[in-house]
């Protein structure tokens, strides 16, 4: 007679309903997940629906999963289903296409050229501030992210899209609503079914990929390397058998955007 190993799975909340961990999560994510750490450590068990969910809330066991015993893990579903909006970039892809991926871009994220950055984000902030007036008030949410878009454009693409970070950003809105449904089950058909959130979803997401694309030509016409994060990525394609694909190339520049 064999004996049965089972793996013991950390301590965690036990859902009373169906899908309750669901709803909880979805209408206060950081706030579930706060309660939940501070109750049972560091490392939780919890499910949602069919899908079991481990929770690590410490720097050290955050470290040992992305780095240290990374070849021991796989990307879940939520990166799976990111896979619809992202396509094959350094976030979803995974083994040595992740590596190679990886090594390709590292030089636009060296110290020199995050200090080569500096200039075109303070220049951003100060456009974004000078509209600002004592008393004023302002979304900060809004503001932020329409400052991160057209810096991402200036520091990574070289690019200036700040005239068009607003509708950047609301495409950016309506693209990623797509995640508040990964923890459904069978959601992945519900992507392709024609409901409203859906249809919103992939004219965003066509929206971004023209803006990538249009982006890309440019500079590929320009053919100007300074060492961002396009210029190296279309550095990659040139004279070199096993570089990016136009397709990665679109995925890797829509991951870091």
């Amino acid at each position: 007679m064999s004996a049965v190993i089972k793996s013991k799975l950390p301590p965690g909340p036990r859902s009373k309903k169906p899908l309750s961990h669901f709803f909880s999560f979805r209408r206060d994510s950081l706030g579930f997940l706060r309660k939940i750490a501070n109750e049972y450590g560091d490392i939780v068990h919890f499910k949602i629906g069919p899908l079991r969910i481990v929770l690590l809330n410490h720097p050290d066991y955050i470290k040992e999963v992305l780095t240290i015993q990374q070849q021991n893990f796989v990307k879940g579903r939520p990166l799976e289903m990111a896979k619809e909006l992202l396509g094959e970039g350094l976030l979803t892809s995974e083994g040595e296409f992740h590596k190679r991926q990886s090594r390709i871009i590292q030089p636009a994220f060296h110290r020199n050229m995050i200090d080569s950055y500096l200039p075109g984000m303070a220049n951003c902030i100060a456009r974004l501030t000078k509209g600002w007036e004592d008393g004023m008030q302002v979304d900060m949410k809004d503001e932020m992210t329409k400052m991160s878009v057209a810096i991402a454009g200036k520091t990574l693409f070289n690019a200036d899209i700040e005239k068009e970070a607003p509708g950047i950003n609301e495409d950016l809105e309506k693209a990623t609503s797509l995640f508040g449904r990964i923890s459904i089950p069978f959601s992945e058909w519900l992507l392709k079914l024609p409901l409203p959130g859906s249809i919103r979803f992939k004219k965003a997401k066509a929206r971004l990929d023209n803006r990538i694309n249009i982006m890309i030509e440019e500079r590929r016409h320009n053919k100007v390397n300074n060492g961002d994060l396009v210029s190296l990525l279309l550095a990659s394609q040139n004279g070199n058998s096993k570089g990016m694909s136009d397709q990665h190339l679109h995925d890797e520049a829509l991951t870091l955007f």
